[in-house]
């Protein structure tokens, strides 16, 4: 199974946000399926993997290997390979890549360079120490090549039975030194045809890249010297006349010349490619690209949580401005609210007979308290989520106003989350009511929102859907459900009268229906 276009589409989002630092670097880059590749390798401009290499790789080793290769092109190890024994820089970018993918928890796949001091370390570090080992172990073995060839030759100097031997076959020295590893091979800076892979991916394709890189520097330096084929054939090409113009022409002042020179950008100054100050500046991103790319990751969470937080409260916003319907107008009430209220008014007279009358008293200040006394208390909790459409809510609106005639009425809302309750005196307080609200339905909350006094009328005005119906412990919470659209609407609590909608049509003032199919 090769791995296709879409597989590496996902490995790039994986490295993308496993390295946010490695966005810019990614963005120029190409990537091209290569089974000729073998492994996995780039020149710079484009990443090169071989589908077959990937297919059984799991995603974590395809992200390794694929900001592997990234790493390369950020670090510029390409151009910095110049000047270099190919395979040791070769090990020791694979050494300083690796472990920074290592510290992110990405697993390694076999072969590749593995070598835990190379930990926030530059290439250029890493390539130091594994040249001086190099030098070092071929000291030992020229050491140790010379003191053989001298026990060869006191050994041919010493005669066997008086006689001088010569032409003897040499015995097999047991200290012979071992064939030498893939990595510690003579003649391979890049010169010669063998390979100069070192670990998982293939770089020979570098040295090619180099060149490239070399002749497009040179050819930039010379159109800015005006040596290119294409300046010396246009200046061949000029007229007498020009050639006298530039004869006779006046020479620049010194001081205009000086500073022409100091204006003039230089191959090779600190902020270009091959200067030492460039390259300083290399290893050291190369050095804390690790930290850096966690700083960076950490601070686009952050940024990430902001946004997503923001967004978050502007939907609450939107879905908890409260708005008002204005005048909902007058309407017939669709049961005998008296009937369903556990107080009942009493007649005037008969609430007054047991209060002794005299002239000390305010008759009109004691009728009023009295009312007041007397009048029941009702708690409405009012369901203005999504699936109650404004036309129902202003209907609702309108049953409240009968209500008034008997009780003292409080009235809250709810969606999923609950709006506290308001005072309702008057007619004028609910055409003012404003309803908030619009998202999904939670009634388990909405009942337990209501008094815990018993004398308390609870009513709950609500289409009947919601995935969140009462708990079996509110079982005897004693509420009336006013439902007009689900006729399968069974609570654990209360009674329930279900209502038909067509029947509310009616009580609708004229051309003041209005429904938006949802809130």
């Amino acid at each position: 199974m090769h791995a296709d276009n879409n597989d590496i589409d996902y490995i790039r989002e994986r490295v993308l946000r496993k390295f946010p630092l490695l966005g810019v670097t990614m963005s120029a880059l190409n990537t091209v399926a290569d089974d000729n590749i073998g492994t996995a390798a780039t020149d710079g401009h484009t990443v090169y993997y071989s589908p077959k290499f990937f297919a059984p790789l799991s995603d974590d080793e395809k992200t390794f290997i694929y900001a592997h290769e990234v790493m390369h092109v950020a670090f510029n190890h390409i151009l910095r390979s110049k000047d270099k024994k190919q395979r040791l820089w070769n090990t020791a970018t694979d050494a300083v890549i690796n472990q920074i993918l290592k510290n992110e928890e990405l697993p390694m796949i076999d072969g590749g360079v593995d070598m835990a001091e190379a930990v926030n370390k530059s290439a250029e570090e890493m390539y130091e120490r594994l040249l001086k080992e190099q030098e070092e172990k071929e000291k030992e073995k020229d050491k140790d090549k010379n003191q053989q060839q001298q026990d060869e030759s006191h050994s041919a100097q010493q005669p066997e039975d008086g006689k001088q031997q010569q032409n003897a076959p040499r015995p097999q020295d047991d200290n012979q030194p071992e064939p030498k590893r893939p990595q510690e091979q003579e003649n391979n800076d890049g010169d010669g045809e063998e390979s100069e892979q070192a670990g998982h991916d293939n770089h020979n394709i570098w040295k090619k890249a180099v060149e490239k890189a070399e002749k497009e520097k040179q050819q930039q330096e010379d159109q800015q010297k005006g040596n290119s084929p294409t300046q010396k054939q246009e200046k061949s090409g000029q007229s007498l006349l020009d050639k006298l113009k530039d004869l006779f022409k006046k020479p620049e002042k010194p001081a205009d010349t000086d500073k022409s020179e100091s204006q003039t950008p230089q191959t090779g100054s600190s902020d270009g490619a091959d200067s030492p100050r460039s390259k300083d500046n290399e290893s050291v991103y190369e050095k804390r690209f690790g930290e850096d790319n966690r700083q960076e990751r950490k601070k686009q969470a952050e940024q990430i949580r902001k946004a997503l937080q923001q967004h978050k409260n502007e939907i609450i916003k939107a879905q908890s401005e409260e708005y008002s319907f204005g005048n909902v107008g007058e309407a017939k009430a669709v049961t005998d609210w008296k009937k369903l209220l556990k107080k009942t008014i009493e007649k005037e007279e008969d609430r007054w007979s047991y209060r002794r009358s005299g002239a000390d008293n305010d008759y009109m200040a004691r009728v009023e308290e009295l009312e007041e006394e007397n009048l029941s208390e009702t708690e409405v909790m009012l369901d203005v989520s999504g699936s109650v459409d404004e036309g129902m809510l202003k209907e609702f609106l309108r049953q409240l106003k009968p209500i008034l005639k008997t009780s003292k009425l409080k009235v809250g809302c709810f969606d999923h989350r609950i709006f506290g309750f308001k005072e309702i005196k008057n007619n004028h307080d609910i055409d003012n009511f404003s309803v908030p609200g619009g998202g999904g339905t939670n009634i388990d909350q909405a009942v337990r929102a209501f008094s815990k006094k018993k004398e308390v009328n609870k009513i709950v005005f609500t289409d009947g859907y919601s995935h969140d119906m009462p708990r079996q412990d509110l079982k005897n919470t004693n509420v009336i459900w006013l439902i007009y659209d689900n006729k399968n609407f069974n609570p654990v609590c209360g009674k329930v009268i279900y209502v038909d909608r067509a029947k509310l049509g009616q009580n609708y003032i004229k051309n003041a229906y209005f429904a938006r199919g949802g809130r």
